[in-house]
């Protein structure tokens, strides 16, 4: 049985992994014309489409309607803001996925499109997080039952182990092991 979710620590989880993330894109991005480090890119392309799903699926099914229920005027245009960030995000997720898996294929790659598709999707996710940062402002101090249940049934809704977890037990092709030597 799990136990209930705790809100705000997964809002604060979610936080740090969001903003490692980024630093994984700037990272590689900075390290492309002496080489990039592909241990990086490889964790990057193993994790940056499942851990945007988690995030964008909590904030739509769990933040968003607890933030709108209690503040519908007043947050409403945050929350279109996030919700138009998501997609646009998630375009740019999948426009670095498909260069780096090139990179990492050995496929011939454009260094200054994979270094613009990482820098537009660092700001377009910096952006976003610092958002992120004012809306979780709006959450109440205590959530009610009915708030609380949003999360428990998110929750049981995803995969077990979670993410990043889970991860472990997917199907696709795996480019790393976790804690492990690249294969």
């Amino acid at each position: 049985m799990q136990s209930k979710l705790d809100i705000r620590a997964q809002i604060a989880a979610d936080a740090a992994l969001q903003a490692e993330i980024s630093q994984a894109l700037v990272a590689i991005a900075d390290s492309l014309p002496q080489g990039t480090d592909l241990r990086v890119a490889r964790i990057v392309l193993r994790t940056l489409e499942d851990s945007w799903d988690e995030h964008v699926s909590f904030q739509d099914e769990v933040v968003f309607p607890i933030v709108l229920g209690r503040h519908t005027r007043r947050v409403a245009p945050l929350v279109d803001c996030l919700r138009s960030d998501h997609e646009r995000i998630r375009d740019g997720n999948s426009d670095i996925l498909g260069r780096l898996q090139a990179l990492l294929d050995g496929i011939s790659y454009e260094p200054a499109g994979l270094e613009s598709a990482l820098r537009g999707t660092f700001a377009l996710r910096h952006s976003h997080m610092q958002v992120d940062a004012e809306l979780s402002g709006w959450l109440p101090d205590t959530f009610s039952p009915t708030e609380q249940s949003l999360s428990n049934v998110w929750q049981l809704r995803r995969p077990s182990p979670r993410f990043p977890l889970n991860l472990l037990k997917a199907t696709r092709k795996r480019n790393f092991r976790l804690g492990g030597r690249l294969n």
